[in-house]
């Protein structure tokens, strides 16, 4: 089913995103995105992510909208946070937002991003297609931080930033397990992924959780830990 990506919050990179994909855009960030996706399924393989209303969001105001048909297939929450008795409330992308975030709300498949973390893993390319460069991956893959603090210092502990991804910079400081060069990021709604390079593996976790709530970060802990306990050579 739909699930919302993991994409970034929070962060100045977001706030980038938001501020220049609009302009980048002959009308949305979406019509841009979609572009793309549709000159790439010809050459890897169908891209499910919004494709099915490709033609009515083309060039129009549909921004990170799902099409009706696939409405069905969105990943719904419990209606009740169990921990708080309080309602979930979760971002609507079945309706057209008043401005596209570069950084929130876009919509897809656990395949399909998958499938976009291979291509990295795979340094830039997917079925035999080079997407991008290998030269361009290291960069985007490499800690470019070096002594700048982060906002939350501990959030990231053991971590720099690259260019969209938090980027393990040794094995050891951070309380997850993990290896040295892996990248990853996650979303609003409890989301993640990461790509570790030395293990070869990539990661998807899908969920709709509320933000900020504890829930979120031992999901994500559990999943890791669980993935790299069932490694057997």
């Amino acid at each position: 089913g739909l699930d919302l990506l993991p994409t970034g919050t929070g962060t100045a990179q977001q706030s980038a995103r938001d501020e220049l994909l609009p302009r980048l855009a002959l009308s949305s960030a979406v019509s841009a995105m979609l572009e793309q996706a549709v000159g790439l399924s010809g050459v890897v393989g169908p891209i499910d992510a919004l494709l099915a209303g490709a033609g009515q969001w083309l060039g129009g105001p549909g921004a990170f909208v799902v099409p009706p048909a696939k409405v069905t297939r969105i990943a719904q929450p419990f209606a009740v946070d169990k921990a708080t008795g309080e309602p979930i409330h979760m971002l609507d992308v079945t309706v057209a937002p008043k401005n596209d975030a570069g950084g929130a709300g876009s919509a897809g498949t656990a395949a399909d991003y998958a499938r976009f973390c291979q291509m990295l893993l795979n340094r830039g390319q997917l079925n035999g297609v080079r997407l991008l460069g290998r030269a361009t991956v290291s960069y985007m893959t490499t800690d470019h931080l070096d002594t700048i603090k982060t906002a939350v210092p501990n959030a990231l502990a053991g971590y720099g930033f690259g260019l969209g991804f938090a980027v393990r910079k040794n094995d050891g400081v951070s309380n997850l397990i993990g290896s040295a060069g892996e990248y990853s990021w996650g979303g609003a709604a409890g989301t993640t992924f990461w790509i570790d390079p030395k293990e070869q593996l990539v990661a998807v976790l899908m969920t709709q959780t509320m933000f900020g709530v504890a829930a979120q970060r031992i999901d994500r802990g559990l999943f890791r830990h669980a993935v790299y306990q069932a490694l057997m050579n």
